[in-house]
């Protein structure tokens, strides 16, 4: 499966530039999507503190499914999103390898070309088929509990990468047109806004959960023993911070902005780590999507900023 993004751009500079941060944005996201579905196969599948996932619990209890049956389809849909998000990651890197290499022909890479990028959509649904279900099943299972109606939306940058993949993967030319590029632009901006806007919200509210995070961190780090109350005060601003940054990722196209969120992103995901030990590491690449997509952002931001640069230059010098 080859990674078509990778052939040459068309002429214009306007092009050039544009598709090559799509190829670089489009290997972020297949990271993204690798270290996912190491952390969720390490989650509910081979880690000695492995849990069982929310399509399980629903098959077993709701719908009371036998467990062999319930644990079989479970086990199976995690291990084919291993499969699959691996597979995206590292088969085209090593066909860009062999590319590289000399070892395929122009006739052989046309060929594996036009099959890849049809591979490559049809896995990609398939992994978004996959985290809609646990989505919903998690939402599901959680009805009634606070907070439970934001879950879909504070998890838009897990389920939402594979569709910003397939956007900017080339559809039968060598680059992503312009027009596409910058829709799954807006798309990226406004996912990392709305899981940002999200966590802000439970933060000013006072989730537990944050608030435990808060306090063990505190503690285990910097040796801060902090009271409840002082926690929730500081967690009250952390959520005003996020919500800010929600806005500002949409209303300007500040590069501090994506580093915050990006730095942030994966500092709130290894606080479960610091939380509950070395037990829920899984945790860190679960929220691949919660550092990946802003650091996305930032790559598209700084192609921005060279754009107005040029575009400055240009009108200084007629």
């Amino acid at each position: 499966m080859v990674p078509s993004e990778l052939l040459p751009a068309a002429d214009s500079r306007e092009t050039v530039s544009h598709a090559a941060v799509a190829r670089q944005i489009v290997w972020i996201l297949r990271l993204a999507i690798a270290i996912q579905a190491v952390g969720i196969a390490s989650q509910y599948l081979y880690s000695q503190y492995e849990i069982e996932s929310p399509l399980f619990n629903y098959l077993l209890y709701d719908r009371e499914w036998p467990q062999d049956t319930a644990q079989y389809l479970d086990d199976l849909l995690v291990e084919g999103w291993l499969v699959v998000g691996l597979t995206l990651f590292i088969a085209p890197l090593a066909t860009a390898l062999m590319q590289r290499l000399g070892l395929l022909r122009v006739s052989e890479e046309n060929r594996l070309w036009k099959i890849g990028g049809l591979l490559q959509r049809l896995l990609l649904g398939l992994i978004l088929l996959v985290q809609l279900i646990l989505v919903w099943a998690a939402w599901y299972r959680g009805t009634g509990e606070r907070f439970n109606d934001l879950l879909p939306v504070e998890q838009s940058a897990r389920w939402m990468i594979p569709v910003l993949l397939g956007l900017l993967l080339p559809r039968g030319g060598e680059v992503v047109s312009a027009k596409r590029f910058h829709t799954a632009m807006w798309l990226l901006r406004l996912t990392v806004a709305v899981t940002f806007f999200a966590h802000g919200l439970k933060a000013i509210y006072g989730q537990k959960d944050f608030i435990d995070y808060l306090l063990v961190a505190g503690s285990s780090l910097i040796g801060w023993e902090a009271s409840e109350v002082a926690v929730t005060r500081l967690l009250t601003i952390i959520g005003w911070l996020d919500v800010a940054a929600a806005i500002l990722v949409l209303a300007r196209q500040w590069r501090s902005v994506a580093i915050y969120m990006a730095l942030w992103g994966i500092i709130t995901a290894y606080s479960r780590v610091v939380h509950s030990g070395m037990s829920s590491h899984f945790e860190v690449a679960i929220r691949s999507g919660n550092y990946c997509l802003p650091l996305a952002v930032l790559f598209y931001f700084r192609y921005t900023r060279s754009i107005q640069k040029l575009a400055r230059r240009e009108n200084a010098e007629k």
